[in-house]
């Protein structure tokens, strides 16, 4: 078996090393991305393609753009269309689309001239090109609005379930989504199944879908959360929220950022300039210009000692989607990049 391969920097060439930061596929490369499904997007004179385990360019660097592999199938463009490439460089799906989602449970969302749809695998259309806006695509239902309306359609049976409300919002727990229905002091939000059925009254100013059996609701741009049931956890007290993660969710109090558990307790002070969400048993936490990452505890476990661009951040929120996936993390080093794991070791030099 082979061990997991990290990208690795040697001055201005990507590679990849194993875990103990010994090299195995040589620094040859202008861009790496992680390895996602066996395989890992490579640059090349400007084009990208994709290497195995063993540096093997199984699908040649042809691309001027691609997205990682989900479902056996990633995203690639050419001649400024998207299509999808499986992993034996066969074009399964021919670059037709200006936009193409990730594959999500066999369904990816596509678009052509602004009109949207969401295809399966063959590439046959299961919600047809049109007016369509794209909420979200989740468990093998898709969430849109079209003709001044929402409606939740069953990707998998086509059965469509219109939706008479005036605003929808769906976390990663599709059996309960957040609806709006206007009353005559105006909106409120409660809930709803995948078949329309109320399963939480209208009792929320404004609510949002449900991350780990609790959700966001907001009253007077304060924020707090609920359970499943309905049942107010936190009173919306606080500046700002995250989604839940890993147990716990991000919350602004005056200036500063902090940790709740699911029951409400302060799990990690109220300190930070910004946090991110959970992945893999770390967050990204700020202070001032600098940044670094704790665990669920709230140690310090990789130091604050890598630089954000603040400005930058003021402008464009992009500490949001700063987090480890699979295992590693993409960092800044002056104007440099590189990746570390979840222990803090770098796997970058010069």
């Amino acid at each position: 078996m082979n061990p997991q391969l990290i990208p690795y920097r040697d001055g201005e060439k990507w590679g990849f090393a194993d875990p103990q930061g010994n090299v195995i596929i040589p620094c040859t490369f202008e861009e790496v991305h992680p390895f996602q499904e066996g395989l890992a997007a490579v640059m090349l004179d400007g084009l990208i393609g994709f290497i195995d385990t063993t540096g093997k360019l199984v699908v040649p660097a042809d691309y001027e753009d691609v997205a990682n592999f989900t479902d056996g199938l990633a995203a690639v463009m050419s001649d400024d269309k998207y299509g999808y490439v499986n992993a034996q460089n066969n074009l399964v799906i021919p670059c037709i689309y200006d936009y193409a989602g990730l594959f999500k449970n066999g369904f990816a969302e596509v678009e052509i001239d602004e009109q949207h749809g969401v295809i399966d695998a063959q590439g046959n259309e299961v919600v047809e090109l049109g007016d369509n806006f794209i909420i979200e695509v989740q468990n093998n239902l898709a969430f849109l609005a079209r003709d001044e309306q929402y409606e939740i359609i069953d990707l998998k049976t086509q059965q469509m379930v219109p939706l008479d409300y005036d605003d929808l919002d769906v976390g990663n727990q599709t059996h309960l989504i957040a609806v709006a229905q206007m009353f005559e002091d105006g909106p409120a939000y409660g809930y709803i199944s995948p078949e329309g059925k109320l399963l939480i009254d209208f009792d929320f100013e404004q609510a949002y879908g449900f991350f780990e059996g609790r959700a966001i609701i907001m009253e007077e741009e304060r924020y707090g959360f609920i359970n499943e049931a309905g049942q107010v956890i936190v009173k919306p007290i606080y500046d700002d929220a995250q989604e839940f993660s890993e147990g716990l969710v991000a919350l602004k109090k005056g200036e500063k950022w902090g940790f709740m558990d699911k029951d409400g307790n302060e799990a990690i002070p109220f300190k930070y300039d910004y946090v991110g969400s959970f992945q893999n048993g770390r967050a990204y936490v700020r202070q001032g210009a600098l940044y670094g990452f704790i665990d669920s505890k709230g140690e310090v476990v990789i130091p604050i000692k890598y630089t954000a661009d603040v400005q930058q951040l003021d402008e464009v929120d992009v500490e949001f989607f700063q987090s480890f996936e699979n295992g590693v993390a993409l960092v800044n080093i002056g104007e440099k990049m590189g990746y570390i794991d979840v222990n803090g070791k770098e796997y970058f030099k010069g």
